[in-house]
């Protein structure tokens, strides 16, 4: 008989239904009571999402039913791409394992189907708005020197950073236009930085511009 396995796969939801956009983790956990020779997870097809593997996948040993078995982990980020109700189907993991006699055997085992309902951003942002759907977002506006200390026809720099928990640092805004009458500027090289850390990614961005009055 095959040995005792399992294989699930959860989303991670807080509260109402995620938007359009929204970063999702989706966590695929497996666990068999046998010694593993070879394995692989094969992923369903994610139309209905952006997705992006998180980190690498890591192995525990736990206690489940009464056997200490290894489990394997795999943690995804996702990001629906329209409303309404999308499934996620079935993961596989197919196992090549020894048996108690140490003969080399095969088994192949299946998660449940997940769906999740997913609502529009439309109706808080309206249809043409750019959409950040981070967890938590942070701006950090810095001038060199403090805006009524600039001298005319004196060269400041402006610096804005935004930082956002879950996105990765290519889905935040491209340099925004910065013009006002009486004053030149300069824009300088976009950063964009993704930091791994426990919780998911999190995208930063900084945008510099060299500004000088040129009139009174």
């Amino acid at each position: 008989d095959a040995p005792f396995s399992k294989i699930d796969a959860s989303v991670e939801l807080h509260g109402e239904a995620p938007y359009v956009g929204e970063p999702l983790r989706l966590v695929i956990r497996s666990a068999i009571h046998a010694q593993v020779a070879n394995d692989r997870i094969i992923q369903p097809d994610l139309t209905d999402f952006d997705w992006q593997q998180f980190g690498v996948d890591s192995t525990s040993q736990e206690l489940i039913d009464g056997f200490w078995m290894p489990v394997l982990t795999r943690v995804l980020m996702i990001y629906p791409l329209r409303p309404g109700k999308l499934t996620i189907n079935a993961f596989k993991r197919r196992v090549t394992y020894f048996s108690p006699d140490g003969e080399r055997k095969e088994t192949e085992i299946s998660s449940f189907p997940v769906s999740i309902d997913v609502q529009s951003h439309e109706a808080l942002t309206g249809k043409d708005a750019y959409w950040i759907p981070a967890k938590d977002f942070r701006i950090t506006d810095q001038w060199t020197p403090e805006p009524d200390k600039i001298a005319f026809e004196e060269t400041a720099q402006r610096t804005i950073t935004l930082e956002a928990d879950g996105l990765t640092a290519d889905r935040l805004p491209n340099l925004p236009s910065f013009r006002a009458p009486g004053v030149i500027t300069f824009a300088g090289p976009v950063q964009r930085e993704t930091i791994i850390t426990d919780q998911g990614p999190l995208g930063r961005i900084i945008y510099r511009w060299r500004i000088r009055p040129v009139s009174q």
